[in-house]
């Protein structure tokens, strides 16, 4: 994915590796947190994920409101996006959103976002067209790659010795 100009990215690595986006600034409009997903049941779609995330944060927050709730295609794989606004208790609304990519057979990867109320038009847009730039990478293509150029490699240095 192509991030924005001036992104700020931060990769944080444990159990899994999740990767930090954020405008760049002292008072950022937007943040995003690539991750990874693993479903709790079989036979899950990136809309049922969606749907799940939305049924739980209703109970926690029953005055949300649901700004788009849409189906997409990003690099190729089935996905699906939602933004809620959400009250905050200091007054206003908070952004909310989540984007959920298949990546597998329930394996997905997901894009959460928060966004400043009034940043939110701008970021939308900004936000959607670097998500359409995504391209999802074979890792089993990469390590075959990886493992022919090592190859290669242990044979080009092979050869000095002679």
């Amino acid at each position: 994915m192509r991030v924005p100009v001036g992104t700020s990215v931060r990769i944080e690595s444990g159990p899994t590796t999740s990767y930090l986006l954020s405008e760049g600034g002292e008072q950022p409009g937007w943040r995003m947190r690539l991750s990874g997903l693993s479903a709790s049941k079989a036979g899950t779609t990136p809309a049922s994920q969606c749907a799940d995330y939305l049924d739980e944060f209703r109970t926690k927050q029953p005055k949300l409101e649901v700004l788009d709730d849409e189906p997409r295609r990003i690099a190729g794989s089935d996905a699906h996006l939602l933004y809620l606004g959400v009250p905050l208790d200091e007054g206003g609304r908070g952004i909310t959103g989540i984007l959920v990519v298949e990546n597998g057979p329930d394996a997905f990867l997901v894009f959460s976002i928060l966004v400043l109320d009034a940043e939110f038009a701008r970021a939308r847009a900004l936000l959607d067209r670097a998500l359409a730039t995504a391209e999802r990478i074979d890792t089993s293509k990469t390590a075959e790659e990886q493992s022919l150029l090592l190859s290669r490699g242990a044979e080009l240095l092979g050869g000095f010795g002679e």
